[in-house]
């Protein structure tokens, strides 16, 4: 098959124009009947934007789109694509890119121009975060009620494990893990007791975010936090649960029965002590 020239635009999310930011969210093919509509359906990048872009459903929004721009002839696509754009912006400058179907370019272009790029620097070495007082608080518990255990392969017994290597290349290791089909990949961030935030803990913060954040798209990311001062705490905290699927909030009462109630279904222990304290 020979190669052919196809005109292609890339759809942006800037939810809010006073704040000037924005991310690509997905890229438009053109090809006649053929043209190619690809939107970011991920659960992390568009809602870590604007939590509003987390209630869309862009699987269903692409879909329709592609179909109405289908039944319009080429040279008016574009115009129709600028209506219909809503909650996204098209980007002014119209792209072309050479190859032999319009899904293999759209779908090159999404990888290329979309998708979250893999990391190139490395985390320093020296790199030592001491395991904070909340998680020795988990691994206690976990140890006292049968289902810890410090090999990865306690995964395939129903068991949970600790320094789950999440990106070992780029020295990333999440402080818990376990799987019920769905791994689940958990961070804890301990901010009791602190009067300011520092440099340190907002740098731990920060790792721990980003440590989410590369979580891959199959699995489920958690954020178990607690603080004392939500007022001096609050902005770290945004910084891990932006990128966590759940958070459960261990200063409280329920938090503590949620998060418990999640590992005994997950784990399958209807016996598991949910009896969980935190001090």
């Amino acid at each position: 098959m020979s190669e052919k020239k196809f005109d292609y635009l890339i759809l942006r999310a800037s939810p809010d124009p006073i704040r000037s930011e924005s991310l690509n969210a997905g890229v438009v093919v053109f090809d006649a009947q053929n043209t190619v509509v690809l939107v970011d359906t991920s659960k992390r990048r568009l809602p870590a934007l604007h939590p509003d872009l987390g209630r869309i459903d862009f699987s269903e929004w692409a879909e329709k789109v592609q179909d109405e721009l289908r039944s319009h002839p080429q040279e008016m696509q574009m115009t129709i694509l600028q209506i219909l754009s809503s909650p996204l912006i098209c980007d002014r400058n119209i792209g072309i890119t050479t190859g032999e179907g319009a899904l293999e370019q759209a779908q090159y272009l999404f990888k290329r121009l979309v998708e979250r790029q893999s990391a190139t620097l490395s985390l320093p070495k020296n790199r030592i975060i001491k395991q904070s007082k909340l998680a020795k608080e988990l691994k206690d518990w976990f140890k006292s009620s049968k289902v810890f255990s410090n090999k990865i392969e306690g995964l395939s017994r129903n068991l949970v494990v600790e320094n789950y290597p999440v990106d070992p290349a780029s020295d990333l290791y999440a402080d818990f893990a376990l799987q019920n089909g769905k791994l689940h990949i958990i961070e804890t961030l301990d901010l009791r007791n602190i009067d300011h935030l520092t440099p340190s803990i907002r740098g731990n913060a920060a790792i721990k975010g980003f440590t989410l954040n590369e979580v891959g798209e199959n699995s489920n990311a958690i954020a178990i936090i607690s603080a004392s001062d939500y007022s001096v705490a609050r902005p770290a905290i945004s910084m891990i649960s932006k990128f966590a699927d759940e958070v459960y909030d261990l200063s409280t009462i329920d938090g503590r029965q949620s998060l418990s109630q999640f590992i005994a279904k997950s784990l399958h222990k209807p016996d598991l002590n949910l009896n969980l304290r935190i001090n």
